[in-house]
């Protein structure tokens, strides 16, 4: 599923400052020539004013060490592949950057030659706040005739950077370290108060929703941070808010919604593809003789479907390392796959599993799972955590839970203690055990419950009371959201549909599709209308998925995209396909959308050489 469809900011979207970073001094001048801003003088006490993407595209040379302050929305359709503002060959951006909340869009790169893609490519004691950019298409990966690593919408590589209120929406591909906000996060680096909804797609190693990488000898830290998009690798180390974290890392309270998949071919053996995948972290390493690795206050939805070894709701293994996983949830479902060898399949509802730890420390304090865990070959599997494997040391789990009403397939497990659903829905559980729990909701404290009905949420997700709501674990307060200017149209349309009412029931519901002359088959259930659909792709390649709402918005579908406050449905499961040759691809909308919410599904193939061309089914 992808939840949040539409571009997801902070509440209150005024210009915040970026929190004080120690790495960066105020700057009290700046030598740049070469560019006319619209106005300021550089410096912190007078940045620079970016109006246009000329100016935005003019930040180079001398002025990479300058103040900037974004005063108007940028559009840089006129870029066909945008060039990244810092580069790795000594010129990273090391000054500050502040969006004012305001939006760059048409953001493009494709088969560029250089590493480090985003609208930034390398950051090095720089700050950057309050930056929105939204429609991103970066497709740094081909085969191995062209593959490039380091890609995010934002930052490509990120060292010493504080990163505060900035989001992004879009696609993201690339070979190694591809995130949806950042491609790799390292030494020193802080994200605070951020988002993506891109969908990723990784090929090689650490594939994330958010960030692909955090590694460093200074701590990297993600809070109050989240990601909805979808995450799918044929690589390793692929997590639906970061693919892979090494040294020092702390995540806290920040969460992931997508589904995150391996989506390679299922080798037996060990070190195969597919190994750590998981629903907010696939990787979790962390240096032994530090402060190690902390996840806190966090949690993921999505379901993970993992090969190799190493599947869990919120985290794919744990290697050698020194980790602390607490307070924290999943509720995705997981499926772990290793063809042919059961002996390295880990799967388990919070984590996969632990590998090759031999010195690791590993604690699990307080936290519980939900979904149903599926390991085949049978074996290998667990409600809370899976196994270990070529380990000696095993984790300390204290007061975590699982159930097998929500984990059939699991039978047995000695990690975790397993309850009853009855006993997971029962504050006198998690009271009994010493959790920091309200019976109902508090405006403080770490967990709630609406005691008998539901499992216990985090407290600091919810401004307002969740316990009145139906029966179920309470849905996390929604992301707030901002209105996105529209996408620039692609250069060619192959075909337009036309409007036309096509049964009576989906002329009541608003619902009118045609593909040429040919009306759409509906059919109608209680709740809803179902549209069916074949599309010949008539030339190989790789097409995406996208639909436009009635205020020219395009965003990437895929099963479960949020259409307003509505849900589509298609036999899909990722925005991107790829076929090999000229074929059909058969799009099932399951819409209970009313006219305003969408006015067209489209299907849009890029071509080598940039150009696009879409195939549009209009609803009228």
């Amino acid at each position: 599923m992808v939840a949040g469809a539409a571009l997801m900011i902070l509440i209150g979207t005024t210009a915040t400052p970026a929190p004080a970073h120690g790495a960066q001094a105020a700057i009290a001048s700046c030598s740049g020539t070469g560019t006319t801003f619209a106005g300021g003088a550089g410096t912190t006490a007078s940045p620079y004013q970016v109006a246009t993407a000329a100016q935005l595209a003019g930040i180079t040379g001398a002025y990479l060490s300058c103040a900037f302050t974004q005063t108007a929305d940028i559009s840089l359709a006129a870029y066909p592949t945008w060039t990244p503002i810092g580069s790795a060959s000594g010129t990273p951006f090391t000054g500050s950057y502040d969006g004012q909340s305001r939006t760059v869009s048409d953001l493009t790169i494709a088969n560029r030659a250089s590493n480090g893609s985003g609208l930034f490519g390398y950051s090095d004691g720089a700050s950057i706040a309050n930056v929105i950019v939204s429609g991103v298409a970066i497709d740094q990966y081909v085969d191995a005739s062209f593959r490039k690593d380091l890609n995010g919408a934002l930052i490509g590589k990120a060292t010493d950077t504080a990163i505060d209120n900035c989001h992004s929406s879009g696609s993201i591909e690339g070979y190694n370290d591809n995130g949806g906000l950042v491609g790799g996060l390292t030494d020193g680096s802080t994200i605070t108060r951020s988002s993506s909804s891109a969908n990723v797609s990784g090929n090689a190693w650490d594939a994330g929703g958010l960030v692909g990488y955090m590694n460093g000898t200074r701590p990297t830290s993600i809070s109050s941070s989240w990601a909805t998009g979808t995450v799918t690798s044929t690589g390793y180390f692929t997590g639906g808010l970061v693919g892979g974290t090494w040294d020092t890392p702390t995540i806290t309270e920040s969460y992931a919604t997508g589904d995150v998949s391996y989506t390679g071919s299922r080798t037996a053996g060990y070190d195969q593809p597919g190994w750590a995948v998981g629903g907010l972290v696939g990787l979790a390493a962390a240096d032994r003789a530090t402060a190690g690795g902390t996840i806190a206050r966090a949690f993921a939805t999505g379901d993970v479907n993992g090969g190799s070894r190493g599947s869990g709701g919120l985290v794919g293994t744990i290697p050698d390392a020194k980790y602390e996983i607490r307070d924290s949830f999943a509720t995705g479902d997981v499926y772990g796959d290793l063809t042919g060898d059961a002996s390295a399949v880990q799967v388990g509802g919070l984590v996969g599993g632990m590998d090759r730890a031999n010195a690791a420390v590993v604690t699990i304090a307080d936290s519980y799972a939900t979904g149903a865990v599926t390991a085949n070959p049978a074996g290998g599997g667990g409600g809370l955590f899976g196994e270990t494997y070529r380990s000696s040391s095993t984790p300390t789990i204290t007061n975590s839970y699982w159930s097998q009403a929500y984990a059939p397939a699991v039978t047995s497990s000695s990690y975790g203690t397993q309850v009853t659903q009855a006993q997971m829905s029962s504050y006198a559980l998690y009271a009994g055990a010493g959790w920091t729990i309200t019976n109902g909701w508090a405006a403080s404290g770490t967990w709630g419950i609406c005691d008998g009905s539901g499992t216990p949420f985090l407290l600091w997700k919810h401004t307002t009371d969740p316990c009145g709501a139906a029966p179920g674990s309470p849905a996390p307060d929604p992301a707030p959201q901002t209105p996105a200017p529209a996408d620039a149209a692609p250069a060619t349309a192959v075909a337009t549909g036309t409007v036309g009412a096509t049964s009576q029931q989906a002329a009541r519901r608003g619902i009118a599709w045609r593909l040429g002359s040919a009306p759409v088959r509906f059919s109608r259930t209680r709740s809803h209308v179902t549209a069916t659909k074949a599309i010949r792709l008539a030339t190989k390649g790789r097409y995406t998925l996208e639909y436009q709402n009635a205020a020219g918005k395009r965003v990437p579908i895929a099963r479960g995209t949020r259409i307003g406050r509505r849900t589509l449905r298609r036999t899909v499961s990722a925005p991107v396909v790829s076929v090999a040759r000229a074929s059909s691809l058969r799009i099932k909308a399951r819409l209970r959308a009313r006219r305003q919410d969408v006015a067209s599904l489209r299907v849009i193939l890029r071509h080598p050489d940039g150009t696009l061309e879409a195939e549009v089914i209009r609803l009228r």
